[in-house]
């Protein structure tokens, strides 16, 4: 068994140095700041003066590009404090492990050559330089590995998890479509949108072309999930109301809770598509109940861990039987681990938990977005199904890409005694749970819920504002998760190879936290 103590006696780190601040992983210790230093005011203005407010809250920190960072640390001019965003999952690595693996792309003189690789393909690369068929490879031995399936996978390149998803999503729609034409045939499509009030288009008919003004092809989604924020992931997204109103709905989309599987008896209608159609009106009300025809069901997506829902784990039984009803009735099931990959203790998340999804979603910290596919139905896509610009044809994207991906999965961090970095996250997910169980227990008035695994947890607190501003002076870069604030959760969220002395650290300062607020208590 592991020794996470033991480790401690193990630690040898340079310095990282910028901006003449030196930075230690070893020694480095997170400060408590009572305020922000009058530098970080002007910065906050300048940014809002030129660029439209998405997210961002009008305090949060403001990001030092002079001063250096290592592991969890970064040195600021307010102190050193732990950075437990880690570029909202973005960041499973120093630059510093990463950096050698990009040599041989800066010494090529290829850092800024841009490719459309949706209509050319790339080849001849000099030695060291990654192609992105080198990225596929990598990315599909993994699948293999954790998510076998006959057939095999291929990949669809894009830029992020929003764009990730929407591939998906064409995908299975697209799939279940074609599937339906070969089974039924047009005219029972053209029965089935006159049923639902849908026509074909005019212009399109101008011109010889049989399109639809809509096609009602279903996907199920769990609420408080989070898929993106273009229109078609959207559809599916249900956690904050700000991401919804004033935007379009997908009618087609429908949401179940996280919390049970009971609630899915039911919700496919399985009357045969001729019996639908037989009588006037038949189908139109099936679907007006909320019920989903069998022969209209394109798909299911779910996050094995959400995000914003609130960093909880939905059901278990709930996903199991997602993945049944997708199996019984021809559907796909899409996994987004937009967020979670490579973060929990194995490249895959839902690999673990028996859920076996057909298609999967990656980006953040796998630095490209990435839709895995079942090779056995990108048959049926046909050319043109979709594309982008810039999916996989900027060479730095595919090189760091590839260089992450590598140094996940095929590399060791001699401190770690032989563990992979899949196994640290397992050990220190174990022991980090142990330590916030702790702190709930101590300061149940403040923290509780500690829910998680790996390097992502997530922690109800009684005020969340108040919590995530205290964390700050007390030297940690908090961020929410889920949309209520009193009570509301925050989110851990840690490197591949975070460190035990790391991971006391984010404690310690936790419990300082705690111990501040009800020390603020009338």
């Amino acid at each position: 068994m592991y020794d996470v103590r033991d480790e401690l006696r193990r630690y040898r780190f340079p310095d990282v140095v910028r901006g003449g601040v030196r930075l230690n992983r070893g020694t480095a210790r997170p400060m408590f700041a009572a305020k922000d230093p009058a530098e970080f005011g002007p910065v906050r203005v300048e940014h809002d003066l030129a660029t439209v407010r998405t997210t961002i809250p009008i305090d949060a920190p403001v990001v030092e590009l002079d001063r250096p960072t290592t592991g969890v640390y970064v040195a600021s001019r307010r102190g050193v404090y732990l950075d437990l965003y880690q570029g909202i999952a973005q960041r499973l690595f120093d630059d510093d492990r990463i950096r050698p693996l990009l040599n041989p792309l800066i010494e090529s003189g290829l850092l800024l050559r841009r490719e459309i690789n949706t209509d050319d393909y790339l080849g001849f690369a000099p030695p060291g330089v990654r192609l992105p068929v080198d990225l596929a490879e990598v990315v599909l031995a993994q699948a293999h590995k954790e998510l076998p399936r006959p057939g095999g996978y291929k990949l669809f390149f894009s830029n992020s998890g929003t764009e990730a998803v929407e591939a998906g999503l064409k995908a299975a729609t697209l799939v279940r479509y074609r599937h339906f034409l070969r089974e039924y045939g047009q005219s029972a499509w053209a029965a089935v949108c006159r049923e639902l009030g849908i026509e074909t288009d005019a212009w399109f008919a101008s011109r010889g072309d049989l399109v639809w003004q809509d096609y009602p092809l279903f996907v199920v989604a769990l609420r408080g999930g989070f898929h993106g924020r273009t229109l078609g992931s959207l559809g599916l997204t249900m956690s904050r109301a700000v991401q919804k109103e004033g935007f379009p709905a997908w009618r087609w989309a429908r949401h179940v809770s996280p919390a049970g599987e009971e609630q899915l008896d039911g919700l496919i209608d399985t009357t045969p598509l001729g019996d639908l159609l037989a009588t006037a009106g038949h189908l139109r009300a099936i679907v007006a109940a909320g019920r989903i025809p069998a022969a209209l069901f394109a798909g299911a997506i779910f996050e094995p861990f959400q995000g914003e829902g609130g960093y909880r784990h939905p059901n278990a039984q709930l996903l199991r039987g997602l993945r049944d009803l997708c199996h019984r009735h021809g559907a796909l099931l899409i996994a987004d681990e937009v967020q979670t990959f490579a973060r929990m203790g194995r490249a895959f998340y839902s690999s673990g938990n028996g859920i076996d999804p057909d298609i999967v979603c990656l980006a953040k910290s796998s630095i490209v977005g990435l839709t895995i596919l079942p090779a056995d139905h990108t048959e049926v896509l046909g050319h043109g199904w979709h594309a982008n610009t810039f999916g996989s044809g900027r060479l730095f994207d595919i090189n760091y890409a590839h260089a992450v991906w590598d140094t996940f999965v095929n590399r060791r961090e001699p401190i770690f005694e032989g563990l992979s970095f899949a196994e640290n996250e397992q050990v220190k997910g174990a022991y980090l749970g142990e330590k916030l169980a702790g702190l709930a227990h101590d300061h149940p008035d403040v923290l509780s819920e500690p829910d998680g695994a790996g390097c992502l947890w997530g922690l109800t607190v009684a005020d969340r504002d108040l919590f995530i501003r205290e964390a700050w002076h007390q030297g940690a870069k908090l961020l929410g998760a889920g949309d209520a604030a009193k009570p509301g959760r925050i989110r851990l969220i840690l490197p591949a190879d975070v460190l035990t002395r790391e991971v006391d650290d984010v404690i310690d300062v936790l419990g300082r936290t705690c111990l501040a607020l009800e020390g603020a208590r009338p």
